[in-house]
């Protein structure tokens, strides 16, 4: 089935990549100076072949968290969105929606951050930027899909349903 809309967006948060990317690069130096110059910290020895294992996990994981991408796609009667490489993917089907407009937000005030994030009975999947879709359920809920193509996204939500927005 060919997707109405297809948007996938890398996280674009560079201090949270740095903030990753510490433990690892603490634990590569640590590794560096107990392996490379025979120099142990504290009276804890840890043996070289862990120190290398947990390296190479902690490097491992940080790659994995920094490819992770937000993907929202529209298909007939149905909405898909998720942050690829992290969480399965939330479906919500056509009969569900009761509106959905576009909309400006800030990601840090309005949600605490990037990724999703839940407030009440609200979701946010939000990867960068200011503007995006707000689309309010039949039950209350609330989902806002964060995307640089808001109108684009407006409209694929309309054609999906069957009814304008």
């Amino acid at each position: 089935m060919e997707p109405l809309f297809h948007d996938v967006q890398p996280l674009r948060v560079r201090r949270l990549r740095w903030r990753l990317a510490s433990l690892p690069i603490f634990l590569t130096m640590l590794a560096v100076l107990q392996i490379g110059f025979g120099r142990h910290w504290g009276t804890h020895i840890v043996r070289n072949r862990d120190l290398v294992a947990w390296t190479i996990l902690l490097w491992i994981v940080y790659l994995w968290l920094v490819r992770v991408r937000l993907e929202i796609e529209v298909v007939p009667g149905r909405l898909i969105v998720g942050l690829r490489g992290l969480f399965r993917r939330t479906r919500v089907g056509a009969e569900q929606w009761l509106r959905w407009e576009a909309t400006r937000f800030d990601a840090a005030r309005d949600f605490g951050g990037y990724g999703l994030r839940r407030i009440g009975t609200t979701r946010a999947y939000v990867a960068g930027g200011n503007e995006g879709v707000r689309l309010t359920l039949r039950d209350g809920g609330v989902l806002i899909l964060g995307t640089d193509r808001p109108g684009d996204l407006v409209a694929a939500l309309a054609r999906a349903s069957g009814r304008p927005s």
